[in-house]
């Protein structure tokens, strides 16, 4: 019995040394024939797996597979856990990857490990079979700790840390297999992207149901990640919850997720999109089946370059890859929402969009109204081309305020990406038919656009509705890199403001009838705005009132728009003036206008009386209320003169010169101390033959017979010198006339006593005399101004 005994102990204590020689040297066994012959298919130039310990109930290992020289998938140190009877059973207790690291490559369009080809679909590979939930062992729990996920994009390496505690459950199946029931996953990551999941799944008969919550607590890793470092300013935080079902077949039965971001602020280009003011969290959900998808976003307002609220929903046909959905835009300026629609159709090779906007009457900022209009747009993206056309009708924009109001609006234009050099584009049109001012139709509008590689050509026409007819005609381009040119003219057109509408104001009983011409160009760039006007007036009659201006021709030029300032030294010549009993002929002015609201002149030059006389510089704003200025005279007719004011049937030679200095003002017209003189030297003949008028003029000499000689002297008078003096005295003018001479012939008088005395003996007296006349002469009737004057003045 004993002898049995050691018997048995011997063979126990030689099976275990056998079995511990056999476990120790089952890595190196492993190592040496079992793994190469496994590792042969890979598809790496190197492929090392190590089995350092295996035990009853633990193996021990690592791995590294490189291509190239560089490591592309290493497992510095692995754990597989298990008992005898979990191995007997066909299951597994843990799997620990212990600082795991993966080498992806992302070209832009799909990931593939670093050194493998491309994982290839069921459609590529022909396997059609259903997949199947069942596994030659079960393995309860997977544990990857420090992971680290290296991502190779075009512009550069992202690198993401991560670690996975997995929970699966499982149920035995037919021939010793074994299905999962079910998962539950907590995984977080750090480095190019933080976030923290969980994830269960239940698998059954009929499919797969998983749930999923996610946190990204910094939005732009996301975005980052996304588009490969390309993301502009994004803010927020992005909570994902969802359930997917999937059939067997793994085919989508039904997909329910919803996306929260709170704090979110987003930047692309010019635009700008965050969640509302009041903190609440923009939302976008989805729910559907592999059929159709619907979905419905919520709390987005577009901040940039104009602040709308933003909701849309609509559906996704998975069959025909067409989306359809509607979005309303809603804006503090706006008293009603816009609704937009659209459906987005993604073939093969490109993508086709149509949208659809319309609205019925509608208030911007409570001071425009515009509406009901449709918008209809075809979009279209193809290998790289974009491709659109937009076409509208605007029945009514209103300016209220302005009391503008353009009608029915249409327009119809192009637009395409990548135009070639030599590829001809259709054009588009744009035209109103109605340009209306203060409830006058005043003109219509009507342009024509195609587009060419480096932007947009156009030709245009703005044509007169009113009584003087009349068309501008503009060409021009807008070009991409933001400069715009264009370049107007308006062909000789007859303006008459008498038919003028009116809502321009032309002061009482003064009308304009001449023809006019222009042309210009302007530029917009980013480096500023430049431009140049030039203003053509021929046969120009003006009129207000007795005041008459004929013959008015002049070429106007503003060289730098936009500002309203134009060349010194602009010439205009007037053929003739005319006021009352005024006469004024040849006139020459140089001017200068040096903004809105300010005239120069530099000089202003008439002929009168026939002489010449001349103004100095004068400056007339918008504020002037009266136009002080001197005239200078020289040579002007003295008997002419004296017709003009009134001092009639007089005949003779001579001339005068001085200055007048004179103010225009809403009351009338006002000389300050004038004087006219003759040259000295220069003495004439004067034939006065309204000596009644002249009586009335003279002061009274005391003596009959005094007073005879001189009236009678002056119907044939001999001057050596005279000098006229002009002031103003209420409304009248004080003409006073001094004459210095004596009779042209003897006069029937003669001496008594040392004074003249009329007598018909010897042959009469050529006595010298001097002679002070005054007259006082109503400026109304002279000028014959009137009312016009002051109506001129308050609308000048």
């Amino acid at each position: 019995m004993k002898s049995n005994s050691q018997t048995f102990t011997s063979i126990f204590l030689i099976t275990c040394l056998v079995f511990s020689t056999f476990l120790l040297f089952l890595p190196f066994l492993c190592n040496t024939y079992l793994i190469p012959r496994l590792l042969t298919g890979l598809p790496f130039g190197q492929k090392e797996l190590n089995l350092s310990k295996i035990t009853p109930w633990q193996l021990q290992g690592s791995l590294r597979f490189i291509q190239n020289g560089e490591p592309v998938i290493v497992v510095p140190n692995f754990e597989i856990h298990y008992s005898l009877s979990d191995i007997i059973n066909g299951k597994i207790e843990s799997l620990m990857l212990d600082s795991p690291s993966l080498h992806l490559i992302y070209d832009g369009s799909s990931v593939t490990i670093a050194g493998a080809e491309p994982i290839k679909g069921p459609e590529e590979t022909g396997n059609q079979g259903m997949p199947s939930f069942t596994l030659p062992a079960a393995i309860k729990k997977v544990i990857l700790r420090n992971g680290h996920l290296a991502l190779q994009t075009p512009t550069g390496k992202q690198d993401i840390f991560l670690d996975t505690n997995l929970q699966c459950g499982f149920v035995r199946h037919e021939q010793a297999k074994h299905r999962l029931t079910t998962l539950d996953a907590d995984l977080s990551t750090s480095g190019a992207i933080h976030l923290a999941s969980v994830i269960k799944g239940v698998f059954s008969g009929q499919g797969v149901l998983f749930s999923a919550n996610v946190r990204v607590p910094d939005l732009l890793d996301l975005a980052n990640l996304a588009f490969t470092g390309k993301a502009q300013q994004l803010t927020g935080e992005l909570i994902l919850t969802g359930e997917v079902a999937l059939t067997q077949e793994l085919e989508l039965a039904h997909l329910k997720a919803g996306a929260e971001v709170h704090q979110f602020e987003g930047s692309l280009g010019s635009f700008v999109i965050a969640s509302p003011a009041s903190g609440e969290p923009a939302n976008i959900s989805i729910e559907g089946d592999k059929k159709s998808l619907s979905y419905r976003s919520s709390g987005l307002t577009l901040i940039q370059p104009e602040q709308l609220d933003l909701k849309a929903s609509g559906t996704i046909n998975l069959d025909n890859q067409e989306i359809t959905g509607t979005a309303t835009l809603d804006s503090k300026r706006l008293d009603q929402p816009v609704t937009v629609e659209a459906t987005i159709t993604r073939l093969l090779t490109a993508i086709n969009s149509k949208v659809h906007v319309d609205s019925g009457l509608l208030t911007v900022d409570d001071t425009i109204k515009l509406g009901p209009f449709d918008i209809n747009a075809d979009i279209s993206y193809d290998e790289e081309t974009l491709t659109a056309r937009i076409k509208g009708n605007l029945q009514q924009l209103t300016l209220p305020e302005q009391q503008l109001s353009l009608k029915n609006l249409k327009w119809d234009l192009p637009f395409q990406t990548n135009v070639q050099n030599n590829q001809v584009q259709n054009s588009g049109t744009l035209t109103i038919e109605t340009i209306s001012y203060k409830d006058v139709d005043t003109a219509r509008f009507a342009a024509n656009a195609s587009q060419s590689a480096v932007g947009f050509d156009f030709t245009s026409s703005l044509i007169s509705k009113i009584a003087s007819p009349g068309q501008i005609d503009c060409s021009g381009s807008a070009l991409f890199t933001g400069s715009t040119s264009v370049a107007c003219t308006l062909d000789s057109t007859i303006i008459d403001t008498a038919q003028l509408p009116e809502y321009i104001k032309i002061p009482e009983n003064t009308n304009f009838i001449g023809t006019i011409a222009a042309e210009g160009n302007f530029t917009i760039s980013p480096d500023g705005q430049k431009g140049l006007l030039k203003l053509s007036i021929k046969d120009g009659d003006f009129t207000s009132g007795e005041l008459q201006a004929k013959g008015i021709t002049t070429d106007l030029v503003f060289p730098d728009l936009p500002a309203v300032r134009s060349l010194p030294r602009q010439k205009a010549t007037i053929a003739s003036i005319s006021s009352g009993q005024i006469r004024f002929s040849d006139g020459r002015i140089n001017y200068r206008i040096e903004d809105t609201d300010s005239l120069f002149l530099e000089k202003v030059r008439l002929n009168w009386c026939g002489g010449k006389l001349e103004s100095g510089s004068l400056s007339v704003t918008a504020e002037t209320t009266d136009i002080d200025t001197t005239i200078y005279c020289d040579r002007i007719g003295f008997v002419e003169l004296l017709k003009q004011f009134g001092i009639e049937d007089a005949e003779g030679q001579g001339s005068l010169n001085g200055r007048l200095p004179i103010v225009i003002s809403k009351t009338g017209i006002k000389f300050d101390d004038g004087f006219l003189f003759s040259t000295p030297g220069n003495s004439g003949i004067v034939r006065f033959n309204n000596t009644k008028q002249l009586r009335q003029g003279m002061p009274d000499l005391g003596q009959t017979a005094s007073l005879d000689y001189s009236i009678k002297a002056l119907e044939n008078f001999a001057y050596n010198w005279t000098k006229l003096s002009f002031n103003t005295e209420g409304e009248n003018l004080l003409l006073t006339m001094q004459l210095d001479g004596k009779p042209a012939a003897p006069l029937p008088f003669g001496y008594k006593n040392g004074q003249i005395v009329a007598t018909e003996k010897g042959q009469g007296i050529q006595h010298p005399i001097q002679l002070d006349m005054n007259f006082r002469l109503p400026l109304e009737e002279i000028f014959r101004y009137g009312t016009n004057l002051q109506s001129f003045m308050e609308k000048m």
